[in-house]
């Protein structure tokens, strides 16, 4: 019993002197961990009202007390000072010697914001640039999309546009502010930016540089520049194809944007950049780069406060005169059917794009495009030819029939009679109101001497 009360005696004269020894330590150092003397720090009481000490921060940066001068549970620490942004924060008291760092931010404009995307995600890594600009680079967005900007550069009074890219997978976008001086700014609405469709072609000139006097910066295809220009210039560096394609006849910068196109140049030599056609622009070179050779490419937009270069590609022409007829003449017996007219498509699949039409007997039509295959689909029904269901079909050709379809039905047998001659049969199912499809491949041109149905 003796040795339980002294116990808790012996303990109570411990936490006592522990805590009657109590120290508290604040440690002022600036952002690159710097003592920071010469702050004033007060100290109020647990309601924030009533001041209990006051002093400046010593040669170290640091200001002591002892916790007995702290009569309640909590306290507030309130650091003021000209140079730095102030700092308050609640303390609730130890029960023994502790020592709280703060670091001093200097009082500058800081602005503050977030950037977007559609789904109000974060954007990660975004450059962050301004109008006019600033000295200081600022950090790329964090993974939460923030970005902080500080200088002491901002004028009172003055709107900043404030630039957010992320190049080439967003679109570029910007906000105007005008920030409080020498303060903290929170922008009140993020920057929200639209992403690129991955199905859209930017060509093989994509990276570009924009050119504003002595100022240039680099910009991508499909992204959106918005600025107050006056002589705004798009540059870029293109290598001549090592080796240059065969039977290369003319080479092209095709260029799709919703600007107009005030001046080309290429070596500094200026090319006239010629009509716009629905967005439009192919630029003729003057002659054939060479393996290697450098091009140095500029053009001058208009109107110049907005950009934007859907697209842009150097392209090699190389003439392929493919001759595909789509017609043949009929019949070879029976009941005159007068001529058959096609389309021809190209593509594995009669999904492929529709490529050409001619409605007339014995025209070649030449494609500068080489195909693998190719469908000819006759551009009348079945039964409006007089072809019905157990006919059978004789197809003379130079080609390789692949596939034969009428309407969603296909073919199964088509035979080879000897070279240059197929025949297969319909059969009482078919739907002689659908269009008959012919697949085939392709040496370099289609050559369909005769269609015909026998009874």
């Amino acid at each position: 019993m003796k040795l339980t009360r002294l116990y808790f005696i012996l303990t109570g004269i411990i936490i006592l002197f522990l805590y009657g020894c109590a120290n508290y330590a604040i440690h002022l150092v600036d952002e690159e961990s710097k003592p920071v003397s010469a702050i004033p720090i007060e100290i109020l009481d647990e309601n924030g009202k009533d001041q209990i000490l006051f002093d400046e921060s010593n040669t170290e940066g640091k200001f002591g007390f002892s916790l007995e001068e702290i009569p309640g549970d909590s306290f507030l620490i309130a650091i003021t000072g000209e140079d730095y942004f102030e700092e308050n924060e609640w303390i609730s008291t130890p029960n023994k010697s502790t020592e709280k760092k703060f670091i001093l931010e200097k009082r500058v404009t800081v602005i503050t914001g977030y950037v977007l995307d559609e789904s109000t995600d974060g954007i990660y890594d975004c450059e962050i640039t301004t109008m006019p600009s600033i000295t200081k680079k600022v950090p790329p967005t964090d993974k939460k999309g923030k970005f902080v900007i500080k200088s002491d550069e901002f004028n009172e009074g003055v709107s900043y546009q404030i630039i957010a890219r992320n190049p080439p997978d967003y679109i570029q976008n910007t906000t105007n502010y005008t920030p409080n001086i020498n303060q903290r700014n929170d922008l009140t609405n993020p920057i929200y930016l639209e992403k690129v469709s991955d199905k859209e072609d930017k060509g093989n000139l994509t990276q570009w540089r924009y050119r504003i006097g002595d100022i240039t910066d680099t910009y991508y295809a499909g992204e959106k520049y918005e600025g107050d220009n006056t002589d705004l210039w798009l540059e870029t560096v293109f290598l001549g194809k090592d080796p240059v394609p065969e039977d290369t006849k003319e080479v092209t910068i095709d260029i799709k944007t919703e600007n107009i196109i005030k001046a080309f140049r290429v070596n500094e030599a200026p090319i006239p950049p010629g009509g716009k056609n629905n967005n439009f622009y192919s630029i003729v070179l003057q002659k054939i780069p060479q393996p290697g050779e450098q091009l140095n490419i500029g053009m001058k937009l208009y109107p110049q406060n907005t950009i934007l270069l859907n697209s842009a590609s150097m392209n090699y022409k190389i003439e392929e005169e493919i001759a595909l007829p789509p017609w043949v003449e009929g019949p070879k017996s029976g009941t005159p059917q007068g001529t058959f007219a096609w389309k021809a498509y190209e593509g594995n699949n009669t999904k492929g794009k529709w490529m050409h039409s001619s409605y007339q007997y014995n025209t070649s039509d030449t494609l500068k495009k080489q195909w693998d295959t190719v469908w000819l689909e006759l551009v009348k029904k079945a039964k409006e030819f007089q072809i019905n269901a157990d006919d059978r079909i004789v197809v003379k050709t130079t080609n390789e029939i692949l596939e034969c379809w009428v309407g969603d039905n296909q073919i199964k047998d088509i035979r080879k009679i000897s070279n240059g001659e197929y025949e297969f049969n319909l059969n009482k199912s078919t739907n002689l109101n659908e269009n008959i499809l012919v697949k085939f491949k392709l040496t370099n041109k289609v050559v369909l001497s005769s269609f015909s149905n026998e009874k």
